[in-house]
């Protein structure tokens, strides 16, 4: 009901995130590299933003959904009898859910962290972004992170720098 009838959080802003991933502050130092890495409390505040990201893209189909939804159960709400509900109509509400659970743990994590306990940043699992396992895990390869980016940025400069030697 809650998914239903409340924007239930589909304005959250990731300014903040975004400022300080931005700021550099979460970046570690690899003194092997000689470079500034991306920080486990830098991936977590990507995760973050990516969930807010889903969870609002994904409470814009709730609304646009619930009216139908509240339409084809509302008379069967109004009895005492038990209804049923095929599970496609509850998947949007339950991955709703899963993102929002995400975006709660995650929050709490990098606040714990801030107060000095790290180890929420560790073991934090996240729900999948699927209920399908392999689906899952095919996503979860495809998806980079921070350091996977930075990999990519540095080999295309290269490349151009490469190119440009040879076109000299």
């Amino acid at each position: 009901m809650y998914s239903l009838f409340s924007s239930s959080g589909s304005k959250i802003s990731t300014f903040f995130i975004d400022q300080a991933v931005k700021s550099g502050e979460f970046l570690e130092y690899d003194s092997h590299l000689g470079e500034f890495v991306s920080s486990q409390f830098n991936e977590r505040l990507f995760q973050l933003r990516e969930r807010i990201g889903r969870f609002r893209r994904n409470a814009g189909i709730v609304s646009e959904q619930a009216p139908a939804l509240m339409s084809k159960y509302w008379a069967s709400a109004q009895t005492d009898r038990l209804v049923s509900i095929p599970n496609q109509d509850l998947v949007i509400l339950l991955g709703l859910a899963d993102i929002e659970a995400d975006i709660v743990n995650l929050s709490i994590a990098l606040l714990r962290s801030l107060d000095g306990d790290d180890t929420w940043l560790a073991f934090l699992t996240l729900n999948p972004s699927t209920p399908i396992e392999a689906e899952a895990e095919r996503i979860a390869k495809e998806t980079p992170c921070a350091a996977d980016i930075e990999e990519w940025v540095r080999a295309q400069a290269s490349e151009t720098r490469v190119a440009g030697s040879a076109s000299d």
